[in-house]
């Protein structure tokens, strides 16, 4: 079980470093199992482990789990921190609530401590679990092997490694107890309100599903970065490649280019994938973002107009603080009193040199562009050199979701640009 294991994170991580790795660890069999193998791996090779227990309050045991597990670490000499998920929790979809709150929670800590990777202990039963809700009418996705943070814009840089999805639940558990070890076991894992419950004792009867074709890893997106915050790639490169690889493309350029914090699916993305690839003049709006087809580009920009839940925000800059504007930028302030907000409507207030940088960027793009604005109502375009500098986050977040970073040390690379194409006024 642990050469399985080893091998996943000998291909992804690496040894000798001064980063930690986080290891997320609830004291279920499943991330017990995890713990034991991080630390036997970062003894060879030379890696320091954080562990991190999520407490999300929902159970009265919980807090006495966590610090089950603390105990556990403190044994063994290893840093541990809990982590509680506050605030008001929603009446419905508790379950998916908890679930974007741990991500958010771990991908904070993870940054805090420098940390580039969380290990997670989703098993082969995990997968096999989401392929049957799946075919239940959710629309959860497949724990896979190695992915970016869905927390979002906490996560950026931070990528999720999962060892164990080559194992199962039973074979683990019977490890487990042959070395001794004690794990807890969830009640919440047998309620019959919950689907993944039901589908958990389905499998434990037997029950199972055809394996899905896997999604073949799309590589590098077609996609490149515009003046404005853009993404423009060739019709002919989505047209050409296979249905799934296209979907995941566009897909995840429609929700980098609009900041949002979960990419769309379902019907509305298969049409709108069916649009570009049949060659059909598209004007089209979807997941907050605003797509066109021209001239053998499909561009893709942030919805101006958008205005829900107020995004594009204005956003007033503490100085000095790198704060990240609307899922897109991040963004830095030299100065005090100063606001960042769309560019809509305040073209003809820019300087002549700002006027033409926006020009360079394609109108879908601008009037989303960031801008900010003095307590005197003036304004200008941040950038390199100015009082406020500007970040893009929308390329290195689509390059994380393409698959091309794929191991630890490509993470130093996150916030590369690449060249970027102009458009006429």
């Amino acid at each position: 079980m642990f050469a399985a294991a080893r091998a996943v994170l000998d291909r992804r991580l690496a040894r000798d470093v001064d980063w930690p790795v986080l290891v997320a660890c609830s004291g279920g069999g499943d991330s017990i199992a995890l713990l034991l193998m991080a630390r036997a791996w970062a003894a060879e090779a030379g890696r320091t482990l954080i562990v991190v227990t999520v407490d999300h309050g929902l159970q009265p045991q919980s807090a006495d789990w966590a610090g089950a597990v603390a105990r556990r670490c403190a044994a063994a000499g290893e840093t541990h921190l809990t982590l509680r998920w506050e605030g008001q929790r929603p009446t419905r979809g508790v379950s998916a609530a908890a679930r974007e709150a741990r991500h958010r929670l771990l991908a904070q800590a993870a940054r805090e401590a420098g940390a580039r990777v969380v290990l997670v202990g989703h098993t082969a039963d995990d997968v096999l679990e989401a392929r049957l809700m799946r075919m239940s009418g959710s629309t959860v996705p497949s724990p896979r092997e190695w992915s970016p943070s869905p927390a979002w814009p906490e996560g950026r840089g931070v990528f999720l490694l999962r060892p164990l999805l080559s194992l199962g639940r039973r074979e683990i558990r019977q490890a487990l107890a042959g070395l001794g070890e004690s794990w807890i076991e969830d009640p919440a894992n047998d309620n019959p309100l919950s689907l993944r419950a039901r589908v958990r004792r389905a499998i434990a009867e037997g029950v199972t599903a055809a394996p899905e074709s896997e999604l073949p890893d799309p590589g590098r997106t077609p996609f490149d970065a515009g003046a404005g915050g853009e993404l423009v790639a060739l019709r002919s490169a989505l047209a050409q490649a296979p249905l799934a690889v296209s979907r995941a493309w566009l897909g995840a350029a429609l929700v980098c280019a609009a900041g949002g914090r979960r990419p769309p699916r379902g019907p509305a993305l298969d049409r709108l994938q069916g649009l570009v690839r049949n060659g059909e003049d598209v004007a089209a709006t979807l997941a907050g973002a605003r797509i066109a087809c021209e001239n053998g580009h499909v561009i893709i920009a942030r919805e101006g107009a958008d205005t829900r839940a107020g995004r594009p925000p204005v956003l007033a800059l503490p100085p000095g603080v790198s704060v990240v504007w609307d899922g897109r930028f991040e963004v830095v302030a030299h100065e005090p009193d100063l606001k960042i907000r769309p560019l809509a409507g305040a073209m003809s207030r820019l300087a002549p040199a700002d006027r033409q940088t926006v020009l360079e960027a394609h109108p879908l793009a601008r009037p989303a562009m960031p801008l900010v604005e003095r307590s005197n109502g003036s304004v200008f375009l941040p950038g390199p050199g100015a009082d406020v500098e500007a970040q893009p986050l929308i390329m290195s977040r689509l390059k994380a979701a393409s698959g091309v970073i794929d191991h630890e040390t490509a993470i130093v690379a996150w916030r590369t640009r690449p060249q970027q194409p102009k458009f006429a006024a």
